[in-house]
């Protein structure tokens, strides 16, 4: 299970009718809080790639095309086949 292992049995065990109640809304909340920080922690880092990307592009995009153009015209790569 991804939040790991936990007694769900003893927390329904509780005597008290609110305690069981008050367990069970932090048990959600715990598991809400958790799942939304992984999200995030993910997001950050798929974001951060990203950015890296996007600004790798930005200052080598026309350097690439022009190396890529000159590759296809002085090779045979570009050329037709008949």
């Amino acid at each position: 299970m991804m939040l790991g292992d936990f007694d769900y049995d003893a927390l329904v065990g509780v005597n008290d009718n609110m305690s069981i109640n008050l367990a069970r809304i932090y048990f959600i909340l715990y598991i809400l809080i958790v799942v939304l920080l992984m999200l995030n922690m993910f997001l950050a880092i798929v974001m951060k790639t990203y950015d890296i990307v996007a600004e790798d592009l930005a200052t080598h995009s026309l350097s690439n095309v022009l190396s890529t153009a000159r590759l296809l015209i002085y090779t045979d790569i570009g050329a037709p086949e008949y």
